[in-house]
């Protein structure tokens, strides 16, 4: 049975540890966990499918079920609070928590992943180091962001990327980008890209007072919808993005980094069923 400081799902660590237990003793059922947690065996088996939460008031009884030390149940708790936060901020504070808490080798890594996308710093330096030759210079590097950032930043991205293998030194100790993408997972992917939607939204509003409008594209509309008219303008928008990156792959004098967001949200709340 593998610890549970290898997850930062706490039903992934309930379903492993079940099959791992069950293998060794055929006695070790849902129905023998569920007693033990005082509910029924379909609700722990729902729990399991995240249909259902696991109430606080479980979590000792499960670590006692499944024989966790006291810094083990800690943890455990705290991915019990992340899977089940009602907000970003909230999976935000306590994913933070889980990667305080726990220093292995698998929660650094996507600790880093996760840090990816806390900004729009590091995306932005490895497109730049894809047409702008980089050997180490961090202030110089740092000035070529728009909005500039400073060297401690560009150094900490640098770093950051080359954990990641996202970019590599070249025989010259030049760094270049690699083919290697990341992501964080779909668990966690919530938090990490609404962190970076909301970096590169701030920057487009200043980007209005910034850059003069030949160096800019932003422009609104504002229409009525049904939910499956959304769709249907969600659908162009996944296209035109796969088309921009096509037209990026085709652009053999690429010589600077744009931001290209593109922002649906309603202005109100749905009429359907309200009186006319």
């Amino acid at each position: 049975m593998k610890s549970v400081f290898a997850y930062l799902s706490f039903r992934e660590f309930l379903r492993d540890g079940y099959k791992a237990r069950k293998a060794v003793n055929a006695a070790f059922s849902y129905r023998f966990i569920a007693r033990r947690l005082g509910i029924n065996a379909s609700t722990f088996v729902r729990i399991l499918q995240g249909k259902r939460n696991l109430t606080l008031k479980m979590v000792a009884p499960v670590a006692e079920v499944f024989k966790l030390g006291k810094r083990e149940t800690a943890y455990f708790g705290l991915l019990v609070s992340l899977e089940q936060a009602g907000s970003d901020q909230e999976k935000k504070l306590y994913f933070e928590k889980a990667v305080s808490f726990n220093k292995s080798e698998v929660i650094t890594l996507l600790a880093d992943r996760y840090a990816l996308f806390e900004s729009w710093k590091y995306i932005a330096i490895r497109e730049l180091l894809s047409h702008y030759r980089f050997c180490g210079d961090y202030g110089a590097l740092g000035r070529m962001c728009a909005p500039p950032i400073t060297p401690g930043e560009a150094q900490r991205a640098v770093a950051l990327l080359a954990r990641l293998g996202m970019i590599r030194k070249d025989g010259k100790g030049c760094y270049l980008p690699t083919d290697k993408f990341v992501t964080v997972g779909e668990n966690w992917r919530s938090i990490a890209i609404a962190n970076y939607q909301k970096s590169t939204i701030a920057l487009a509003g200043e980007a209005i007072e910034r850059f003069p409008s030949d160096e800019r594209d932003i422009s609104t509309c504002t229409v009525s919808l049904s939910q499956k008219g959304l769709a249907l303008v969600k659908d162009k928008v996944r296209t035109l993005r796969k088309e921009i990156l096509e037209v990026e792959n085709m652009d053999p004098e690429c010589d600077r980094v744009f931001q290209v967001n593109f922002q649906i949200f309603p202005l109100s709340k749905s009429t359907r069923g309200a009186q006319r």
